[in-house]
């Protein structure tokens, strides 16, 4: 990627195809990037692009990118805004600071990280939990139809991964212990140990 500078200041962004010159008119064929030199194609106003990394969009709420004219450099740095997702649940206002209201007249909550991720927990224990529900089922409906033992463990274990998870996620007092839970436990060569901590339950019932 390239950006078309004039007077320091990025003026076009030029993604090295057929690009039509502004100060001269001059149509220029994509093979100009390959080709030309950077000293060449800086002659004639155009400078490579650093991009930059994309913030991860499950933490953040990405925006727009920027680019600014790095003349020490003779390149063009991108920056990509971002904002870090609220940990917690938000009661939202207006501009006057008055609680904004939903249809039924209940104040607007926007759901932090922390909530949706309790969610998914319980639906990850939901679905683990689901394909031995039958057992529970008979059971109830007659005492003599006992659940197996491996089953009433395999349950328990689900059970207590997810308070566990739950309560990990609710500890977490700032964004870097909340990111924390993500990260996959490896050994000294890198390779995986475990599970993540936010992904750490038993396998399916049977695995």
């Amino acid at each position: 990627m390239y950006a078309y500078v004039k007077a320091g200041q990025v003026v076009q962004i030029v993604n090295a195809r057929a690009w039509n010159d502004p100060a001269t008119g001059v149509q220029h064929p994509a093979s100009i990037f390959s080709l030309w030199s950077k000293a060449d194609l800086a002659n004639i106003g155009l400078y490579p692009v650093v991009q930059s990394s994309s913030p991860d969009s499950q933490f953040n709420t990405v925006g727009s990118a920027s680019y600014s004219f790095d003349a020490d450099n003779n390149q063009v740095v991108e920056t990509i805004s971002s904002n870090e997702k609220n940990l917690n649940d938000v009661n939202e206002v207006d501009d006057n600071g008055d609680a904004v209201l939903d249809s039924d007249g209940n104040q607007l909550v926007t759901k932090g990280l922390k909530t949706i991720w309790i969610e998914n927990t319980k639906a990850t224990a939901k679905s683990l939990l689901e394909p031995t529900d039958w057992y529970v089922v008979r059971n109830a409906e007659d005492n003599t139809q006992a659940i197996p033992s491996e089953v009433t463990t395999h349950r328990a274990s689900v059970r207590t991964a997810s308070n566990t998870i739950e309560t990990a996620i609710t500890d977490a007092s700032d964004m870097t212990a909340f990111k924390a839970l993500f990260i996959v436990p490896t050994d000294s060569d890198g390779n995986p140990t475990g599970k993540a901590p936010i992904h750490n339950f038993p396998d399916s019932y049977g695995e």
